[in-house]
Order: C-alpha cells, then sequence, then structure tokens
C-alpha cells in the first residue's frame, strides 16, 4: 500500500513538473518551429499556439515560410518572416474598454477597418491631441515615431513619476522613455498618478491601464509595405489603389509648416519645448541629467556633422557603426539566407528590384541612392 502511495505521488509530481515547465515554455515567447514552405498564417496560427502570443497579420502579407528554429525568441523568429514575406513586425500595447474595441482595433491592423471610423484614430496619429498639440517638424510621437521603437524597446526597464496627469501626457511620456508603443482607444481619459522604478514596460502599461480603469494587452503585427509601414495607417493617404501609399507625410507636414506665419511657428515651438520640458520632469533626476547630457552631445554633433563634406560624412558614419559594419542590417541578411530557400531568395531579389525601379520612376534617383532599403 506504501509503495502503491508512493508511486503515485511521484506521478503526480512528474505530472505536475511537466505542466509547470509547459507553462513556462508557453509564456517564455520561446519559438521551436521546424517548417518548410508553408503559408505564412498557418506559421503564425502555430506561434499562437506555442507562445500564446498575439499575431495580426495584414491583409496585404502574403508568402510562405520557411523555419528551422530551436527555443529562439520570438521577436527573432518575426524577423525572419518579415523577410521572407516582405513584411515588417512590430507591437503594441492597446488600452481599450471592452472586447468590441479590441476586435475592432485587430480588424483595422488586418487592414479590414478604418481605424478613424472604428474608434482608434490614435493608431496613427503622431499625439493624442493634448492640447490641440500635433507636432510640427521633430513633434512629438505617438506610435514610436522619434522616440521610441516599435519592437524591442519593451525590454527596456522604466523609472518615471507622474503626478495628476491626463492619460494623453502619461501615455506619451511612457511611449518616449520607454521607447515602447502604447495606444488608447479615442475617447480614453482621465488624470493618471504613476510613479515607476525600473519597472518592465508590461508592469508600467498594466498600472497605466489599471489607474485609467481600462483593459491592456500586447499584439504583434505583421504588415507589408503599404499598410501599416512605419506606424501609418494605409486609411490615412491611400494613394491611387487600395494599400498604395499616399503624398509622403513628412512632405506634408513640412507643408503646413511652411504655411505658417512667423508667430504661428513661434507659437509652436513654445509648445514643443513646453511639452518636451514638462515630460523631462518625469524622469528621475539622474536621468534628467543623463538626457541633457545626451542631447548637448547630439547637438555638438549635428554642428560637427554640418561643416563636414558628404565624403567626410560617410565616414563619420562608417566610424559610428564600428568594426562589425551595418551590425542589424548584416544579421537580418544571414537570416535570409539561412532561414530561406533558394526560391525564396530568388522572390526576395526580384520584388527588391521592383521597388527600386518603382522608387527611381518616383524621383528616388535625384538624391545619389539614399532612403531606399528596407
Amino acid at each position: 500500500m506504501k509503495k502503491l502511495l508512493l508511486r503515485t505521488a511521484l506521478v503526480l509530481l512528474v505530472i505536475g513538473g511537466a505542466c509547470v515547465a509547459y507553462a513556462w515554455w508557453t509564456h517564455s515567447d520561446l519559438v521551436t518551429l521546424n517548417v518548410r514552405n508553408m503559408e505564412v498564417r498557418q506559421v503564425v496560427k502555430k506561434i499562437e499556439r506555442q507562445t500564446r502570443a498575439s499575431i495580426v497579420v495584414h491583409t496585404n502579407v502574403q508568402g510562405k515560410v520557411t523555419l528551422n528554429v530551436k527555443r529562439m525568441p520570438l521577436e527573432d523568429v518575426l524577423e525572419i518572416i518579415g523577410e521572407q514575406t516582405f513584411s515588417r513586425w512590430s507591437s503594441l500595447f492597446p488600452l481599450y474598454s471592452n472586447g468590441n474595441s479590441l476586435s475592432r482595433l485587430e480588424k483595422s491592423l488586418c487592414g479590414e477597418l478604418d481605424p478613424a471610423q472604428n474608434g482608434w484614430t490614435n493608431l496613427f496619429s503622431r499625439s493624442f491631441g493634448r492640447d490641440g498639440f500635433r507636432g510640427g517638424p521633430g513633434g512629438f510621437g505617438g506610435g514610436g515615431g522619434p522616440f521610441g521603437d516599435s519592437g524591442r524597446g519593451s525590454n527596456q526597464l522604466v523609472s518615471l513619476q507622474i503626478e495628476g496627469k491626463d492619460l494623453q501626457f502619461a501615455t506619451l511620456a511612457l511611449n518616449r522613455f520607454a521607447q515602447a508603443r502604447i495606444v488608447p482607444e479615442d475617447g480614453a481619459s482621465g488624470l493618471v498618478t504613476l510613479r515607476l522604478r525600473q519597472a518592465k514596460i508590461t508592469a508600467a502599461v498594466s498600472q497605466l491601464a489599471k489607474k485609467a480603469h481600462l483593459s491592456w494587452t500586447r499584439l504583434y503585427t505583421l504588415t507589408g509595405f503599404g499598410g501599416f509601414d512605419r506606424g501609418r495607417s494605409e486609411f490615412a493617404s491611400r494613394g491611387p489603389g487600395r494599400g498604395e501609399r499616399g503624398p509622403d507625410d513628412g512632405e506634408r507636414r513640412r507643408s503646413d509648416w511652411e504655411s505658417m506665419t512667423s508667430e504661428e511657428r513661434d507659437e509652436r515651438r513654445k509648445q514643443r519645448e513646453a511639452l518636451e520640458e514638462e515630460l523631462n520632469q518625469t524622469l528621475p533626476p539622474a536621468e534628467q541629467a543623463k538626457l541633457a547630457e545626451q542631447q548637448q552631445q547630439r547637438e555638438q554633433m549635428r554642428q560637427e556633422m554640418s561643416n563636414l563634406t558628404p565624403d567626410q560624412m560617410r565616414e563619420r558614419f562608417s566610424q559610428m557603426r564600428g568594426p562589425g559594419g551595418s551590425g542589424g542590417r548584416d544579421q537580418r541578411m544571414n537570416n535570409s539566407f539561412k532561414y530561406s530557400t533558394p526560391e525564396q531568395r530568388v522572390e526576395r531579389y526580384r520584388r527588391m528590384e521592383e521597388r527600386r525601379q518603382r522608387w527611381q520612376q518616383q524621383g528616388g534617383g535625384r538624391d545619389g541612392g539614399r532612403g531606399f532599403g528596407r
């Protein structure tokens, strides 16, 4: 009898340990997968089941995927899938009130709905309308923008002290200093007090959502060029056909800036400087000092670069990249060869050539080749 009880306890212990190990594995964002020429959405479903991540694939993403990876981080796997399907991955943290709102966001990210008409204007808004400020050249970005990375920045730790500020300001501060993309649904509001000390972005978003009485999640996206590429919605600026890029947003903002009077420009600069100062005040004193030092270094570098010839400038950038060259780009190219079939590589080069020709036809060749690339 004792032996039977001992064996039963041992079996239960083994089963329990296996369950705990499986639960940890599915939440560790590590992917083990071996597929060849499998349709991208089927691959994504396998990854979702394995990691329990939510991955939204835009309708303009097509192609087959070849993978043979073992315990590779999810973000690295998405990078490889993006290389093979000519798409870009990103991640965001939506703040939403109910399941219907989240469903509309997912359909917007798929390209099935216009986010501006379905409660998610902030998906491609530069700043969330705070005090009517939407930024001129160099303005603050609400979706990654100049201060945030829409992918890997969420691994950072963030320390902030936000006292009685509106939700839009709190979100903007997190987007900037945590280098993540946090997007509240339209109409979300309220005053927020948030004290973060070396917090992971998921913990920070969780606290922010709780203060605003909203739910939150994390979504990964795969988007082809012409959808939500670089954080911009195809619905915001459609070209001649669905999914094509319209007029360049940077050119439009520059035109708006140039059409202002000098008084309007001064007012816009004052708004921008006041917002920047207000954002900086949310950082701990040590971080404020570090930021001021970095800004001084950038200003000094800008002054130095303005006096360089084009050849000297290229040499300076080469030195800044260091002996590893272009680093991340080289790694992506290595992965592209390592995890793709010969047919996929031929198709990749064909599409790159098409993009290059299209870019030249639109006048891109006038700048000597700058600006083209993934």
